[in-house]
């Protein structure tokens, strides 16, 4: 992010033009990325039915489907607790979101809960690692200590970002299907 400030208080309570900005994924591609805000329901609703069943159970660690319900829940931004960038793709003259990351602060306000969801088939293209370095870019700026984010064990895709991204690995001592990745920041 080129900008010193906050783009999630910058953002109010949605997006303005001066709370985006341009990245170049891997293909080439340009892809706009800003805060989520409430306003996305019915985006984050087609993006969610847009993602395989495995895709949406690997990020939610169980089966979800798609509801209007569950996308205004997603889409409902607490600006002192929650951080989340959307990645938005134009590419016949209709906006879609393909990517989110986002992450919840814990009540201590030292470390954060992380998730982040890809497009099945724009996965691949160095989406997810964009939409994470925004977010641990932003955890910083806000003084958080870490980031955590707890994952299926079999989550391949998620083991190879948080690998890349510095995430250190561990079982969950609470369940071994799962595992918890933490980055110290």
């Amino acid at each position: 992010m080129s900008d010193a400030r906050d783009p999630i208080e910058a953002a109010g309570t949605c997006a303005t033009s001066a709370s985006s900005w341009t990245d170049r994924l891997r293909d080439g591609s340009l892809v706009r990325i800003r805060p989520l805000c409430a306003a996305d329901a019915e985006l984050e609703l087609d993006f969610l039915a847009r993602c395989s069943p495995q895709s949406r159970r690997q990020r939610f660690l169980g089966t979800v489907q798609p509801t209007m319900d569950l996308a205004r829940s997603l889409t409902r931004i607490d600006r002192e607790n929650d951080l989340a960038f959307v990645a938005l793709f134009d590419p016949h003259g209709q906006e879609r979101v393909d990517g989110i990351s986002r992450c919840h602060v814990d009540p201590g306000k030292r470390s954060a809960e992380c998730a982040v969801l890809v497009c099945d088939d724009m996965q691949g293209k160095g989406l997810a690692v964009l939409l994470m370095r925004h977010l641990i870019e932003l955890a910083r700026m806000r003084g958080l200590s870490e980031l955590v984010s707890i994952d299926s064990a079999s989550n391949h895709g998620m083991r190879e970002l948080a690998s890349f991204l510095g995430f250190d690995r561990r079982s969950d001592p609470g369940d071994t299907t799962q595992v918890i990745h933490t980055l110290k920041l």
